[in-house]
């Protein structure tokens, strides 16, 4: 049998189009995106409140597909396997908040009861610099891409004439980028609160 493709009605077959995405069908995963990530953004919504926070979770959602995408062979019903990666990404984003309110708490515990401007500008400092560590770890296309965008303020397609590439490739490593800032700064943050508890320390 030979490969294949999709058409008007691959939606309605979903076995046909998970079988696509399984074997890395760019087409059948943007099938799958503009079908289901407004029902993802509503959902997001629902819990997080602001429309960014919202985009950000859909982000998450469906790099979390394409990377599992050899998976999706084995998804009896692709409506509830994204319910649940929704919903996964949703208490993921909750668990880490409470744990960086935590952290803030514990080190405003520390603290002088009164804090400085040079404090505050401190830290700003050491986040500003986590963020350049970040972007700078990134591989090189993925760290222009983001530059394009962050600094440019270029949109996808334009980053995408520019840099001569697929829109779909500016969307898949700008969302990879994203994902990568996040995990980089989370993995950093708990050795940044004690730094700055020290030199709080040494400020008294």
């Amino acid at each position: 049998m030979g490969p294949r493709y999709l058409n008007p009605n691959t939606l309605n077959n979903e076995g046909i189009l998970l079988e696509l995405l399984a074997n890395g069908s760019e087409e059948a995963y943007t099938t799958v995106y503009r079908h289901y990530s407004w029902h993802v953004y509503e959902a997001a919504m629902v819990y997080m409140k602001e429309p960014g926070l919202a985009r950000e979770i859909v982000q998450e959602v469906f790099l979390k597909v394409w990377i599992k995408r050899a998976q999706f062979n084995k998804v009896e019903c692709l409506k509830d396997y994204l319910f649940i990666l929704s919903r996964n990404c949703i208490f993921d984003h909750f668990r880490k908040k409470a744990v960086a309110i935590a952290a803030q708490a514990q080190l405003l515990q520390r603290q002088p009861l009164m804090v400085n401007d040079t404090d505050y500008r401190v830290q700003e400092q050491q986040y500003s610099q986590l963020l350049y560590d970040a972007v700078a770890a990134m591989p090189p296309q993925r760290r222009r891409i983001y530059m394009l965008a962050k600094e440019e303020g270029l949109s996808y397609a334009q980053i995408a004439t520019r840099m001569h590439i697929s829109r779909f490739t500016v969307k898949n490593q700008m969302a990879q980028a994203l994902q990568f800032i996040r995990i980089y700064i989370d993995r950093h943050y708990n050795l940044l609160l004690p730094l700055a508890a020290i030199e709080c320390f040494f400020c008294r």
